[in-house]
């Protein structure tokens, strides 16, 4: 116990490097398995901290952040960190390694406030994203997932174009 704590300690300031690093991320995933302590979880929250973004992005650095969303250690509120550090929801959504994350967001995420802030997000731009080759799963997921009623200004948007819409490769 206190030796995992030691090692968390002492990669923590090369932590986001290592996520990036194509065995790195292996290590760091490894190591997800095994927290259970709130000093461990909160090391791993800091050394994650202002950098959730460039790792959903990162090609390793995404399996990082997809297993913190998957991690039993990091369930329910504790994950909120990550949702909270997404300034721009259509970046992410259009990203392929991106893409993964919001997916399992849009799954784990269950508080209205947090699911408006998504919404708010991509809504000015709903259009471009169900045009994308990865935004529309994006879009497909929160349908999917969520309650009609919060995907309406999704239907909204989408139903004024469905011709338009219809014909082309990725919003058809």
């Amino acid at each position: 116990r206190q030796q995992r704590l030691y090692i968390i300690q002492v990669i923590s300031a090369d932590f986001i490097r290592i996520c990036c690093d194509k065995k790195g991320t292996h290590t760091i995933q490894a190591i997800f398995d095994t927290v259970n302590l709130p000093e461990e979880e909160e090391l791993i929250r800091r050394a994650l901290r202002g950098n959730i973004f460039r790792l959903s992005m990162d090609s390793q650095g995404t399996h990082v952040v997809q297993k913190v969303l998957n991690c039993r250690s990091f369930k329910g509120a504790k994950q909120n960190f990550v949702f909270d550090e997404f300034e721009d929801f259509y970046e992410i959504c259009t990203n392929r390694n991106g893409l993964i994350v919001v997916k399992i967001l849009v799954k784990n995420v269950v508080t209205p406030d947090k699911r408006r802030k998504l919404m708010s997000q991509i809504g000015n731009r709903m259009i471009k994203l169900v045009q994308d080759p990865y935004g529309n799963y994006a879009v497909s997921e929160i349908i999917a997932n969520w309650d009609p009623a919060q995907c309406y200004p999704i239907f909204e948007q989408v139903l004024t174009r469905v011709s338009e819409l219809s014909i082309q490769k990725y919003s058809s």
